[in-house]
């Protein structure tokens, strides 16, 4: 290329990527434009035919809060305890099937988009989101939305990581107590009545013989013996290759309006720069 051709060249590269961005930049908007005026839904599934589903519950519950509120209606109490605790746990078991819940391009089309690369970068986490967005969630899903409606209501609480599956613990009446919401299960001590611990089943094969049969045989197997590590706080439950995920949901869900306005600003950059270069060389 000779001396004389190198400003053709530049004017060139410079009009692609200008059409490049400009195409990027419409696509963006109308992506956004079509996310603002559609529902925000996720892919959901049919319940499977011994789930407990309520389809009136997803038009009424569609926040924590919302979820907070349908626990203590139920159970006629404010006050943590096992009234409270078994009506969230009856509201969530009511309000969900089983699915997971993954990021649309309605949703959240960056997240969506990173879901390509890796599916964790498409589950949602925002449990605001999932009331929202649906009735279908996975075992760790449906763990979170209880755990933030206990927590709402003032339980301390914490996740019980098993072999494949994930339960609740509610603490009331100085003890530990287990809500499975996904299997849709929790275990009372045949003498005392009493909703008893993940480490009290873990430890009893007969309890979970008794309340893990039929369609919800598989959860047999997901119990092996606990050890420290199996336990993780609320807030701080989720691991760290999953806590990565939902720092970038949460980030992501400003790039959704930002990285319109950025290739805006690249555009007129672009072209403000094209300008003065024609105007040098003229």
């Amino acid at each position: 290329m000779t001396p004389s051709d190198a400003p053709g060249q530049a004017r060139r590269v410079r009009s692609r990527a200008g059409w490049l961005i400009l195409v990027s930049l419409v696509g963006s908007v109308l992506n956004l434009l079509w996310s603002v005026a559609t529902p925000f839904e996720f892919a959901n599934v049919e319940p499977r035919s011994w789930e407990r589903f309520d389809a009136s519950l997803v038009r009424d519950i569609t926040s924590v809060g919302a979820l907070r509120d349908a626990a203590v209606s139920r159970s006629g109490t404010s006050a943590p305890s096992e009234q409270l605790a078994v009506a969230l746990w009856e509201v969530v078991a009511d309000r969900f099937t089983h699915g997971t819940a993954v990021h649309t391009p309605t949703t959240r089309w960056t997240s969506w988009a990173l879901g390509r690369l890796h599916t964790a970068f498409g589950h949602i986490y925002d449990p605001n989101a999932l009331l929202r967005g649906g009735h279908s969630l996975n075992c760790d899903q449906a763990a979170t939305v209880l755990m933030h409606g206990a927590a709402h209501l003032g339980f301390d609480v914490r996740k019980v990581a098993l072999e494949g599956h994930v339960v609740v613990e509610l603490a009331y009446d100085d003890g530990w107590h287990m809500f499975d919401p996904d299997l849709e299960v929790f275990v009372r001590d045949p003498e005392t009545g009493d909703v008893v611990s993940a480490a009290q089943i873990s430890v009893r094969p007969d309890l979970r013989g008794d309340h893990y049969q039929g369609p919800r045989a598989a959860g047999v197997s997901v119990w092996g013996q606990l050890g420290e590590e199996s336990y993780r706080p609320f807030p701080g439950h989720i691991v760290w290759q999953d806590r990565v995920a939902a720092l970038v949901e949460s980030a992501l869900g400003l790039a959704d309006w930002l990285f319109p306005v950025l290739l805006l600003l690249w555009w007129v950059a672009l072209e403000n720069n094209h300008r003065r270069h024609r105007v040098v060389e003229g």
